[in-house]
């Protein structure tokens, strides 16, 4: 039976939370992991945004939350996804890098819950 041991949480609003899991294997190894959600930016783009910004993603909620500053979270991943665009003329195109973007703030009185 595996237990899981909540380290940290922040939770902000219906799809937008984080938490921080810890628990040890049958080895007794120490295993621990993010559990993220963001509407409407993948976890891939989270942890892709924490590795440019040099934070944990753990650190960009804060950010976002606790300091209502702006995140943008590139969803092609400098083009490692691929996304679509339906331009008006009713074609169809692939994003370009950088151009498929989701720039996400919170004000700052929003109510937030962090659990330590």
């Amino acid at each position: 039976m595996v237990k899981y041991i909540l380290q940290n949480h922040i939770f902000s609003q219906k799809k937008v939370y984080i938490d921080k899991l810890e628990s040890v294997d049958k080895n007794n190894d120490v295993i621990t992991g993010d559990h993220i959600r963001l509407k409407s930016v993948p976890t891939s783009c989270i942890n892709h945004t924490s590795k440019i910004m040099e934070m944990s993603p753990m650190d960009i909620y804060k950010h976002l939350f606790g300091e209502g500053k702006c995140v943008q979270f590139d969803l092609t991943e400098n083009g490692k996804n691929c996304g679509f665009k339906y331009e008006k003329d009713m074609s169809v195109r692939s994003y370009e890098e950088n151009e498929f973007t989701r720039k996400i703030t919170f004000p700052n009185n929003i109510e937030r819950i962090e659990i330590k």
